[in-house]
């Protein structure tokens, strides 16, 4: 669906706080976190977190994402204004069902993490950080790729801290894992959980 004055919002608060965004393109499976530096009347400004070594991937993609506090928006087109990657307004789109989930954004100055056991051995506690959540699931990164985060994966107790204060308590299951490149230049992997509904 086009953009409109809520999911504009939402990207221009992003911009006020300088919350991370996340950039790619279709046909790479790497994801970009940066921030955005501007939005105008007729455009978004990000930050180029591109690698020098990946320009001609991106430059030959078709389609382009952004993802906004869990919002996913897409365009056929990017431009440049000879820094900064450059997205449309009139090209640019909203994936719909990313808004279907209430969001929870938080502030760069707030720390917000997960701690959950190991399901491995039962005994070795994990400390993951958040990079985003919504009502039904959330994301974190690590720097290293693991079977423990494999599609399927469930993971019992996840508890939610915001600022080391519990938030939450839940059950969650991973849904995907692609490679990030984070805004300080290091490669690691994001994970994605999906919270898993109590039965009756």
């Amino acid at each position: 669906m086009p953009i409109d004055k809520t999911s504009l919002k939402v990207i221009s608060e992003s911009a006020e706080k300088r919350t991370s965004v996340f950039f790619s393109a279709e046909g790479l499976d790497i994801l970009f976190q940066t921030f955005v530096m501007a939005v105008k009347n007729d455009s978004v400004v990000l930050k180029n977190p591109v690698d020098p070594a990946l320009i001609t991937t991106v430059v030959r993609a078709t389609r382009f994402f952004m993802q906004c506090q869990m919002i996913q928006f897409v365009s056929d087109e990017i431009a440049s204004d000879g820094v900064n990657i450059v997205f449309p307004l009139h090209s640019l789109k909203e994936i719909e069902e990313t808004r279907l989930a209430q969001r929870f954004p938080f502030d760069s100055h707030e720390q917000v993490t997960v701690k959950f056991f190991n399901p491995f051995d039962g005994e070795t506690l994990l400390t993951k950080t958040v990079m985003d959540m919504s009502a039904t699931g959330l994301s974190i990164h690590t720097p290293f790729s693991s079977s423990l985060f494999e599609p399927g994966r469930k993971l019992k107790g996840v508890r939610i801290l915001i600022d080391n204060e519990p938030y939450n308590h839940v059950d969650a299951e991973v849904v995907y894992k692609r490679r990030l490149y984070t805004r300080f230049g290091k490669m690691h992997v994001q994970v994605g959980l999906k919270f898993i509904e109590e039965g009756p």
